[in-house]
């Protein structure tokens, strides 16, 4: 797992340069709408971290496990949902972490 991931997994908190969202089905155009939505607004703050598999309970953030029918996430995935709700468009990096906290 990379060094800079683990302040936004173990100690998350919402701010202007990390965003955290529950599991995401990307096959759903809601959910590809909350996604652009994210990263445009941490694009507009000069970029960020969206971070996916956490739900909201009252003021604290808690770790979800990925359920079997999300599929796959990928950049290439990302990159074209930005394409298609962006504009102009931008490039967005995807570090993924397969453990759980």
């Amino acid at each position: 797992m990379r060094s800079d991931l683990l302040p936004l997994i173990s100690e998350p908190h919402e701010d202007l340069a990390a965003e955290y969202k529950t599991w995401l089905d990307l096959r759903r155009e809601k959910d590809n709408a909350t996604l652009a939505k994210a990263c445009i607004a941490l694009v507009i703050h000069g970029g960020g971290f969206l971070v996916l598999g956490f739900d909201e309970d009252g003021d604290s953030l808690n770790s979800v496990a990925k359920p079997a029918e999300i599929g796959e996430i990928t950049q290439d995935g990302i990159n074209s949902i930005i394409r298609r709700y962006a504009d102009p468009p931008f490039h967005c990096q995807s570090k993924a972490t397969k453990q759980q906290f």
